[in-house]
């Protein structure tokens, strides 16, 4: 069967699917951009699977079938944002909480979803509920002649909840950006869902995430102040705690920083956006206050009686200079210890 693909996503999904339907017996990801030579390729590890070329012939139709029904173009995932490095955080810990997207849609109260029988996912297994991990295109049940019965589709409440991280071998713990763009990618484009639920679907993200984003901007964090933002992450499981706030699932998210780290607790955190604008200005207050105390260490407050005159050079001193009086007074007492050659 002579295949059209037209790009590297459409590459993608028919690679994963085949290396679901072949028991992840073939590498799970393709090595090089769509080409005649690795479409080939592909198609030779379909064929060495089964060596039986009706049944191969129908999981690439199957596939096509799908991959017309399901994937969405470049236009209608533009919103996914490659450099957005708050958002990706974000819907990675969306998709990795909801590792099914049959959930997702449950998530957003997208439940009235209808499957229209013509247009319907194809690969979805009909003929029997078998637990996860589920495995499309189980070749015992792939109609081998015209005249097969074919099965009404289901609801979405009957659908198997397939685990793509497990089907297609996500990796769970990306440490970089990058590949965590890849892999939501991937999470929306092999879900079989058809492309109008799936675009309801990331319609409603994108409405939840503009209110979680417009909280705060965080421009008050500096990005590489390494002790202000595991200070900040500590704050915040403290507050959680001392409001018996549920964060178990939570506190073990790999991201590249400290900063990230905090920034995506506060994002994830299922709160009123009143409530999170209280928490901005209470821990702002906080951080200056521990700064002010930080500052106090080793000093301590002293009291004498000054002339005015005294006072008054002391503020002309400190206004010239620039600094505090008591930098002013530390100076000339150093510089009058040294002169004099006391040894301290």
């Amino acid at each position: 069967m002579e295949l059209k693909i037209k790009n590297k996503r459409e590459f993608s999904f028919y690679w994963s699917y085949i290396y679901s339907t072949t028991n992840k017996t073939i590498p799970p990801y393709p090595r090089a951009d769509v080409n005649k030579i690795n479409i080939c390729l592909m198609k030779a590890y379909l064929s060495k699977h089964f060596n039986n070329k009706v049944i191969e012939d129908q999981i690439l139709i199957n596939i096509k079938k799908d991959c017309d029904n399901c994937l969405l173009s470049e236009t209608e995932i533009i919103w996914l944002n490659r450099k957005d490095e708050r958002q990706i955080n974000w819907l990675w810990f969306l998709i990795l909480s909801n590792k099914s997207i049959n959930t997702l849609f449950f998530s957003f109260g997208l439940t009235n979803i209808k499957y229209n029988p013509d247009n319907t996912p194809s690969s979805n297994n009909y003929y029997h509920n078998q637990p996860m991990p589920y495995l499309a295109y189980n070749p015992c049940f792939i109609p081998l002649n015209n005249f097969a019965p074919t099965p009404p589709p289901p609801k979405l409440e009957t659908l198997p909840y397939i685990d793509l991280f497990f089907t297609f071998n996500f990796n769970q713990n990306p440490y970089s950006n990058k590949e965590k763009y890849e892999i939501i990618i991937k999470y929306f484009d092999l879900a079989l869902a058809k492309k109008e639920d799936k675009i309801n679907l990331i319609n409603a993200i994108r409405h939840q995430w503009n209110i979680i984003s417009s909280n705060d901007s965080f421009s008050w964090l500096t990005q590489d102040n390494e002790q202000q933002n595991k200070w900040c992450i500590d704050y915040i499981i403290d507050y959680w705690n001392k409001n018996n706030i549920n964060h178990n699932n939570t506190i073990n998210i790999e991201v590249e920083n400290n900063y990230s780290k905090f920034v995506l607790l506060f994002d994830i955190w299922s709160a009123y956006p009143d409530t999170k604008k209280l928490f901005i200005q209470s821990i702002k207050k906080a951080y200056a206050q521990k700064k002010f105390r930080d500052k106090q260490v080793g000093k301590k407050q002293c009291s004498f009686n000054l002339s005015q005159k005294s006072i008054n050079q002391l503020a002309l001193l400190s206004e010239l200079q620039g600094v505090p009086k008591n930098n002013i007074l530390e100076s000339l007492i150093n510089h009058k210890i040294l002169e004099l050659g006391v040894k301290q």
